[in-house]
């Protein structure tokens, strides 16, 4: 294993190949020479020579001496490790070696990667990775190569393990076993040997909250345990194994799938075909494989098929409604159904990496906003209430915000200069920009002149506009208080103490500010408390209770009506008593200043939040109750009175006026399912993260 690494870390230095071959036979001869220093000169020739010297270096390893025979095996492992890393974009692999062999795992991840890409994502890239797997297995080299096969064979997986992060406690001595099943949960399996020697290993380090991806965190346990870890984006596992194991398990599935074109289609090892229009007879193979028991053939047709255009697409439509339809076709024609509803916006991506992506209502046709350039923020006209179709996008690559035509029809305009975050006005006029954490940060950009004011707070903290011109307020989030201005007055300031986390709380009209108050904690930690749901005042500060007291720390944030004369708020009022577990929503009617209570019993709500968050329907006629997401959750119709089972959404949901759909991202992919039925299905199945999804009505 120390001549393979040797030769690999020679790379960096290849010396000139000497001018005669036929001076070869006397090297080989050589290497067992009486002086040490004709030996290691010899040996470092040979690996210069490469492939040219291999025959005379067999010849050797049959018939030399002891002292031939050793060294001509270790530089045939060398010369075969040189060969399949210069299919592997040796260059590049000789700049991030470092980080690969002794980086920290984040660190190495990275470097992996940017290896990776330089090799291409190609079916030639991954036989190479095996060969290097099974010359340097247990090395150095051979563990990057299984690292790079994971990303290539498995993006899904990797991707989903890189998504989630998250901060771990462990400490030294703690069993390495039980963080990986910590870890890896359902998803994990562990062979017999590896599982022998983790039991062996325990923590070596000491660490209080490190919030990273679980990638990151997995390679760090293999690290110390040096095992292998192999994913499966068919069988959804990640499996743990020794090296050798690993390599067992790689070579004949490889040998299967590089037979099979939509699997590699589907790993994005082969490029799937893109065709704005098919012919019948090549549409019809495509249609076939919606239905197919494989789920990576069924996931290429469905990518194949969504980018058709209108007129097949149309075609498809009335094709799925047939009754003798299969299933899968009726699915896919109700995902083509909602290109003309609206766009999509979404962002994959995580931290500086982000993009910013727009797509019709059945993510075909997706593009990049600005393309490019990684995203900090996406910013809407009137944040929920759109009020057109401009967008402002900051930006890493230029460090500026844009004006951005969703149709792409024209160009980003530059509105403004750098910032941290952004806040548009709902008139689409001005732009706040700022830092959570840096004080006399905060600043409003007028977009016509690109004058910047700046905006004097207390401390750190996030502006939120109000639907009134020129109005908005400032959310202290260390003393809790919230501050009420105007750009036309400096002289407007009303300050109200909100006591607790403060969430969008402007009504539709901006005439009031709704905010959930703790009133007193309970006697223990985490235990009771009481709260209650305040109207403020934003001319003067005044505040009046409308919802509560209500004994209960799973009182949610307040959630106005579409029309802004409600205001909403759920809690869970009995929790798994005699008579089961009740949830409450109280409405709250501004004008008339009365207040009704609904409830309304629901299932256990086993490891979800118990948070009664309110959602509305867009038409403002329906409240859904939910206890986040995949929890339980009931709907309530304002006008009847009567309750019925929904399917929860996120904050993050969005509803399709109209419809009963819900849009949602959900484990990396953007997902659409029916508000108060069974039905849904992703609308992305990349091995990217989309996240932060947003829908915006028609072109008018």
């Amino acid at each position: 294993m120390r001549c393979a690494l040797t030769a690999l870390l020679a790379l960096a230095a290849i010396l000139p190949c000497p001018a005669d071959d036929r001076s070869i036979p006397d090297l080989v001869r050589a290497l067992d020479d009486d002086s040490p220093e004709a030996r290691e000169e010899a040996e470092r020739q040979l690996r210069a020579l490469g492939d040219r010297a291999e025959t005379a270096l067999l010849q050797g390893l049959e018939t030399g001496p002891a002292e031939v025979r050793a060294r001509a095996r270790r530089l045939l492992r060398a010369i075969a490790v040189t060969r399949a890393l210069e299919k592997l974009s040796a260059a590049e692999l000789r700049r991030v070696w470092t980080d690969v062999e002794q980086g920290e795992p984040a660190v190495r991840r990275r470097a992996i990667r940017i290896w990776v890409e330089a090799c291409g994502r190609k079916p030639e890239t991954v036989e190479s990775l095996l060969e290097l797997l099974t010359l340097d297995i247990g090395g150095p080299a051979g563990s990057a190569a299984c690292e790079a096969l994971n990303l290539l064979c498995a993006p899904r997986m990797t991707g989903a393990l890189e998504m989630k992060a998250s901060g771990r406690t462990f400490r030294q001595g703690e069993p390495l076993e039980d963080l990986i099943i910590d870890l890896l949960g359902k998803a994990g399996r562990m062979s017999d040997a590896a599982a022998e020697v983790v039991r062996g290993v325990a923590v070596l380090e000491h660490n209080e909250v490190r919030a990273e991806s679980h990638l990151t965190q997995l390679r760090r346990y293999c690290q110390w345990a040096a095992v292998a870890w192999r994913m499966d984006d068919a069988a959804g596992t990640v499996s743990i194994e020794l090296p050798a194991e690993a390599l067992a398990v790689w070579r004949p599935w490889w040998d299967g799938v590089k037979r099979d074109r939509l699997a590699l289609m589907d790993m994005g090892l082969v490029a799937i075909p893109a065709r704005d229009s098919l012919t019948d007879d090549e549409v019809r193979p495509w249609l076939e494989l919606l239905s197919s028991a494989d789920p990576r053939h069924a996931r290429v047709a469905r990518r194949v098929l969504r980018d058709l255009g209108e007129e097949q697409a149309a075609q498809l439509i009335r094709l799925s409604r047939r009754p003798d339809s299969p299933a899968a076709l009726r699915e896919f024609g109700e995902r083509l159904g909602l290109r003309t509803l609206g766009w999509l916006t979404f962002e994959t991506g995580m931290q500086s990496e982000r993009r910013i992506r727009v797509a019709a209502g059945d993510a075909s046709r997706a593009r990049e906003l600005i393309p490019g350039a990684s995203c900090w923020h996406l910013t809407i006209p009137g944040g929920q209430r759109e009020v057109g179709y401009a967008f402002i996008g900051a930006t890493w690559k230029e460090g500026a915000y844009h004006r951005i035509d969703l149709s792409g029809k024209t160009p980003p305009v530059r509105v403004a200069e750098p910032g941290w975050r952004a806040i548009l006005s709902p008139d689409a006029t001005s732009l706040f920009t700022y830092h959570d954490d840096i004080p006399d940060s905060l600043a409003v950009v007028d977009l016509a002149s690109g004058r910047r004011t700046p905006i004097r707070v207390t401390a750190s903290s996030r502006p939120e506009w109000s639907s009134r011109a020129g109005k908005f307020c400032v959310v202290n989030w260390k003393e809790r208080v919230v501050h009420f201005r105007d750009l036309a007055d400096p002289t407007f300031a009303a300050s109200a103490d909100v006591g607790g986390p403060v969430w969008d709380g402007w009504s539709p009209d901006g005439a009031h500010y709704a905010v959930n108050r703790l009133l007193e904690k309970g006697a223990a930690p985490g235990v009771g408390g009481r709260r209650q749901i305040e109207l403020i005042d934003p001319a003067t500060g005044e505040r009046r209770a409308v919802i509560g007291p209500v004994e209960s720390t799973t009182l949610g944030r307040p959630a106005w009506s579409p029309d802004g004369r409600t205001v909403a708020a759920g809690w869970l009022e009995q929790e798994a008593g005699a008579a089961g577990t009740i949830a409450a929503v109280a409405l709250h009617n501004v004008a008339a200043g009365t207040t009704r209570v609904e409830r309304s019993p629901v299932a256990e709500m086993q490891g979800h939040s118990r948070d009664g968050q309110i959602r509305w329907s867009p038409e403002g006629d329906i409240v859904i109750w939910s206890a986040g997401e995949r929890g339980s959750a009931r709907a309530l119709t304002l006008a009847t009175g009567a309750w019925r089972d929904a399917n929860p959404g996120t904050f993050g949901s969005r509803w399709i006026p109209g419809t009963e759909w819900i849009v949602d991202a959900r484990e990396g992919d953007l997902v659409i399912f029916r508000a108060f039925s069974a039905g849904g299905f992703n609308l992305t199945e990349s091995a990217e993260e989309e996240h932060s999804v947003q829908w915006h009505p028609p072109e008018r």
